[in-house]
C-alpha cells in the first residue's frame, strides 16, 4: 500500500490524543499539535467533543472558515504615548476573543481542549496566528493558559477548499491521516444513538461498505457517516409523522442525502427490508425464507431487529437478567426457528443476524440462548465467532 493511501482509524487517533494530552499540559514546548486530516463528514468534530466531555475537560471551538478575524486577532485600540516629551498615537491590540474564552474556561477545568476546526480553510491572514499559537502558546502577544491544548481538524483536498499550508505550520503539527471506521461507528454510535435499522443492515453488508464514506464531490451528495445519520433522522421523522412516500420519492430522498448510486441501492434494500411483516411473523410463528439472496439478507436482518424491539430493547431487572414472559419466550422460539432454518444452508447469514443482536445487547442473546430453543452448534458458533459471550 502506498504511503498516501495509508489511513489510521479516527477513534484510534483520538485515543492516542487522549493519552498525550496530560503530558502536553505539563510541557507544551516539547509537543506538536495534533491535526486530524480526513474526508468531510467522518465525525472528527463530534469525536473531539466526546473526548472532552468523557474526560470532564473544557472544550472550545473555532471554525476557521467561519470565524471573524477579530475573534482570533482582536481589534486595534488607539492609545496616546509620551515619547521624549512628544505625544504620539500608538496602536494596541485588544485581547482576542478566543484568548478571553480560553482564559475563562481554563479556570474551571484542569484541561481545556481547543479545536480549530476546518483548519484547511485557514488562509494567509489566519495561518500566522496559528504559528504564534503553536510556537509560543500566545495570540497577539497575549498568553494562553498552560492547561489549554490545541488540536486541529480538517480536510486535504481542493474539493474541500484546502488552502496551501505554510511549512512553518506543518512543521509544528502531527498531521495524522484518518478515516472513519464503519465497525466503530456502527457499534459505538449507530446502535447506541438509534440510527435506522435498515441503514445499519444495508451498510453492514460488505459490498455496500463502499458507500459508508465516499470521496467528496463538489456537484453531488456523497455517502458519509454524517449523511447516513442525516438520512436516518429524515426517515424516522417521516415515519413518526405517519407520512408515507412512494418508491420514486424514496429514491430521490435517499439520493439527496447520500448520492445517486448509494441512494438508489439503499432505497431498493429499504423497500425489501420493510416489505416483510415482521410483527405478524412473530405473532403467528409462521415464516418463509426468501429464495432471492438480497431478499434473504433483508429478511434475516429485519427479523433480528424486530426481536430486539419486541423485547423492549432488552430491559434488565435488578439482578441484571432479562425477564422473559410467555410472549417473549414465544418470540425467541420463532426467532430460533428462523435462524435454524437459515443456518442449515446459509451459515454466514445466520451469524449476521445473531451478531446484530449481540452488538445491541449481549445479555439479550445470552438470555435467548438460555431458553433452550437454539441448537447447540449455533450457540457454539456464535461464541467462537465473537468470544464476547464467553466474557472476553
Amino acid at each position: 500500500m502506498k504511503n498516501q493511501e495509508m489511513r489510521l482509524p479516527l477513534h484510534r487517533v483520538v485515543k492516542m490524543l487522549e493519552k498525550i494530552v496530560p503530558s502536553q499540559v505539563k510541557d507544551q514546548g516539547r509537543h506538536l499539535v495534533m491535526y486530524l486530516a480526513g474526508k468531510p463528514g467522518g465525525g472528527k468534530t463530534q469525536m473531539l467533543e466526546w473526548l472532552a466531555k468523557n474526560n470532564s475537560w473544557g472544550f472550545a471551538m473555532r471554525n476557521m472558515g467561519l470565524s471573524r478575524m477579530e475573534e482570533l486577532g482582536g481589534i486595534p485600540e488607539l492609545i496616546k504615548v509620551d515619547v521624549n516629551g512628544v505625544e504620539e498615537i500608538h496602536t494596541k491590540w485588544s485581547v482576542p476573543e478566543l484568548v478571553s474564552e480560553l482564559r475563562n474556561k481554563a479556570t474551571k477545568s484542569d484541561v481545556v481542549l481547543c479545536l480549530l476546526d476546518d483548519w484547511h480553510l485557514a488562509g494567509t491572514s489566519t495561518q500566522p496566528l496559528g504559528y504564534e499559537l503553536f510556537s509560543s502558546h500566545s495570540l497577539k502577544g497575549y498568553d494562553v493558559p498552560k492547561n489549554v491544548v490545541f488540536v486541529l481538524a480538517g480536510n486535504e483536498t481542493s474539493l474541500a477548499g484546502a488552502k496551501t499550508q505554510f511549512s512553518a505550520i506543518l512543521n509544528r503539527v502531527i498531521k495524522a491521516p484518518i478515516e472513519a471506521s464503519f465497525d466503530y461507528w456502527r457499534d459505538n454510535y449507530a446502535y447506541t444513538q438509534g440510527v435506522n435499522d435498515s441503514i445499519i443492515a444495508f451498510l453492514n453488508k460488505k459490498e455496500n461498505r463502499r458507500f459508508f464514506h465516499e470521496e467528496e464531490d463538489r456537484m453531488s451528495p456523497w455517502g458519509s457517516p454524517r449523511s447516513w445519520t442525516g438520512l436516518s433522522s429524515t426517515l424516522d421523522s417521516l415515519k413518526a409523522a405517519n407520512f408515507n412516500i412512494n418508491a420514486a420519492e424514496m429514491t430521490i430522498l435517499c439520493s439527496s442525502h447520500v448520492g445517486q448510486k448509494a441512494g438508489s441501492e439503499f432505497s431498493t434494500f429499504h423497500n425489501i427490508y420493510h416489505s416483510f411483516n415482521t410483527e405478524q411473523i412473530f405473532k403467528t410463528g409462521s415464516f418463509k425464507i426468501p429464495t432471492d439472496a438480497a431478499e434473504r439478507y433483508a429478511f434475516v436482518t429485519a427479523v433480528s431487529s424486530e426481536l430486539f424491539n419486541l423485547i423492549d430493547n432488552a430491559e434488565e431487572d435488578s439482578d441484571a437478567k432479562i425477564k422473559f414472559d410467555v410472549n417473549n419466550k414465544k418470540y425467541i422460539k420463532t426467532y430460533a426457528s428462523i435462524i435454524t432454518a437459515v443456518y442449515a444452508d446459509y451459515k454466514e447469514l445466520a451469524m449476521v443476524g445473531l451478531n446484530s443482536i449481540l452488538k445491541k445487547s449481549k445479555k439479550l442473546l445470552q438470555a435467548s440462548f438460555s431458553c433452550g430453543f437454539f441448537d447447540a452448534e449455533i450457540m457454539k458458533a456464535v461464541m467462537r465467532d465473537s468470544k464476547k459471550l464467553a466474557g472476553n
